[in-house]
This record gives structure tokens, sequence and C-alpha cells, in this order.
């Protein structure tokens, strides 16, 4: 193969090609757990209220609500993996052995978000959230008081008992959430997210709670 513009161009596609089917092919779960926020400059400055008021019925004079606000800035980083094509295997026409790296790189990319996104959720004890507390803490300040969203229970399926003390009380924690206003935050737990070690613990108390429900399995 003659190397020029046309070959190089025609490669160039042909492995951006195989880039694309193997990003879009490779699964991803971080959209259970995090929510995308576009983003078109170095870093994004999200800045909301601690509590948004919520309806109530209008009789007299509006109710008008002094809010707190709060900053909290996240600068983007620069990512990349490279690969080098020698020049005498584009003109040997040798590129297949390049294939399964840039499947790979791919694969990486569409995951990238997954690595991210674990990291943070797995620093969620030692890593600050808006509020200048960990993301799981036991001294939020909501409304003037103290309020926890961290428990250390181990997860149990030793006996029904056991499995309620742990993640039983985990969920009936969360919805117990309220916001500044002490109304409830609505919270619904609907994933569970645990390590390899246990898939299985997770597994067996997704079972003993259908069964104490009275529900089907799904």
């Amino acid at each position: 193969m003659i190397v020029n513009k046309n070959s190089l161009t025609a490669l160039y596609e042909n492995l951006k090609t195989t880039f694309g089917k193997a990003f879009d092919a490779a699964p991803s779960k971080w959209q259970d757990i995090a929510m995308r926020v576009p983003s078109t400059g170095a870093q994004n400055a999200y800045k909301w209220f601690g509590v948004v008021p919520k309806m109530r019925k209008w009789v007299g004079e509006k109710h008008v609500k002094a809010l707190k606000g709060f900053s909290y800035t996240i600068v983007n980083d620069d990512w990349e993996s490279t690969i080098e094509v020698d020049r005498n295997d584009i003109k040997d026409d040798q590129l297949g052995i390049y294939l399964p790296q840039v499947q790979m790189v791919g694969q990486s990319s569409k995951q990238l978000p997954d690595e991210i996104v674990g990291d943070l959720l797995n620093g969620a004890f030692s890593n600050l959230c808006f509020d200048g507390q960990y993301m799981c803490d036991t001294d939020h300040e909501v409304a003037g008081n103290s309020v926890s969203n961290k428990s250390t229970k181990a997860l149990s399926i030793a006996t029904l008992a056991a499995a309620q003390a742990s993640f039983g009380a985990a969920r009936t924690a969360m919805g117990k959430l309220k916001d500044d206003e002490g109304r409830p935050l609505g919270v619904r737990p609907d994933t569970l997210v645990v390590p390899p070690a246990l898939e299985d613990t997770a597994n067996a108390l997704m079972t003993l709670e259908r069964l104490e429900d009275g529900k089907p399995n799904p």
C-alpha cells in the first residue's frame, strides 16, 4: 500500500469505525447511580440551593424563603489512550493486527465513567461533597439539625432478622430522610451496590425481601 493522504484517511476511518462499534457494544452501569451533566468549559461550577420550597396552598401573602446557597466546582480532566501504528505495517497492509487494540481502547473509553463513578463511590466516606462534609457522614446539617446518611452495619443473611437489621435498616433510614422544611424527600432505594465478594449475599437479600413481602419472583 502506498502511504499517502488517501491511504491515511482510509486508515483513520477504518480505525474510527472499529473504535465506535466497540464503544457502542461495551456495557456500562454508571448511569444507575450518577447523572450526566454536559460541560463546555474547563470546569463546571454547580450552584444550587440547600432547599427549594415545595408547593403550598396560596392563602394571603406569598411566603418568600431566604434560601441557603452552595457552590461546588469540578475541574474537567483530560484523558487519552494512544496506539502507535508502524509505517511499514501500513505499507504492507498489515493493519488487522491493530484492530483488537483499537477495540480495547473503545471499550475502555466507554467504561471510563464507570471507573470514575466507582472511585467516587468507594471514596464516599472520605471525599467531601457540596456542604463540606463527607458524602456519607453522620453530621450533615439539615435545618439546624445533624443528619446521618452513613451506616457501617455489615450486610448479613444469617437470618431474616439479621437481614432486616442490616439491609432493611439502611433502606428504612433512607426512606425517612427529610428536607429543610421537614417534608419527606421521597427517597426510594432501588439499587444495591456491592463488591464481587458480596454478590451472593446481595442476591440472597433480594430473595429474602421478596419472600417476606409475599411477592413472586420478578
